[in-house]
């Protein structure tokens, strides 16, 4: 990723609307595959500086990985692994492994996908969020160097290829999927040149993120057929 962007991105995740309202879906969907009493083995693949690991400590014990020393940072955290889940030597076995907008940028997604699958326990599972809707792709995707999108027919695809079951798949940001179908329309008739996304104005950013905590809320009773995003759970 741009050392830029990366710089940027740093402050983006722990401030910005969408990725503060995705943190908190992620932490609903970890509390529910959570036993009570019991504590996780966690591994976070592509976990930049380990921004999200305040939140998954409530569940377990955690490490993560992250070969872009970009978006590392200067962490001295001894549980960030500077190397791909390819390369990652270890004896661990891991009772839930997240894997947050990460197979969209590799070639092969179902090879990522089944060396996760390698590195779970008998009962583990694997969470994956990724972006949704080729129709929806514009360009924040060439900025974020994504190879696709994704809908979940093919997310679902991509988990079965890999020898995982998946026990529920779902779109969330519905708010987003107008929002982002019409930047895509008007980027075929304007093409626009990519650039980083910003904090922007305080107030917006809360409104924002207040608007996709409710939709979080509404998640657990109803599912819609589009969003910005799928998310997906699935298990060994």
């Amino acid at each position: 990723m741009d050392p830029d962007y990366c710089t940027t991105y740093r402050r983006l995740v722990r401030e910005h609307w969408w990725w503060r309202a995705r943190s908190a879906r992620i932490a609903n969907e970890v509390e529910r595959l959570a036993r009570p009493g019991e504590r996780l083995s966690i591994l976070e693949v592509g976990c930049a500086d380990g921004y999200l690991f305040p939140l998954l400590e409530r569940f377990g014990e955690v490490q993560g990985l992250e070969p872009d020393g970009n978006l590392s940072g200067d962490t001295t955290d001894a549980r960030i692994h500077r190397r791909t889940l390819e390369n990652f030597d270890t004896e661990a076995r891991f009772d839930l492994i997240l894997m947050l907008d990460v197979i969209e940028h590799v070639h092969d997604d179902v090879e990522l996908l089944t060396r996760a699958r390698d590195l779970l326990r008998p009962g583990g599972h694997l969470l994956v969020t990724v972006p949704a809707f080729m129709r929806l792709w514009t360009s924040h995707d060439v900025l974020n160097d994504h190879r696709r999108r994704y809908d979940r027919a093919s997310l679902a695809v991509a988990l079965e290829a890999a020898a995982l079951d998946a026990r529920h798949i779902e779109y969330f940001f519905w708010a987003l999927y107008p929002a982002k179908r019409l930047q895509h329309l008007l980027e075929r008739l304007r093409p626009a040149a990519p650039t980083a996304p910003q904090l922007g104005n305080r107030h917006v950013n809360a409104l924002a993120q207040g608007w996709f905590d409710l939709e979080n809320r509404l998640a657990a009773h109803f599912r819609l057929p589009f969003g910005g995003s799928v998310l997906a759970v699935a298990a060994v």
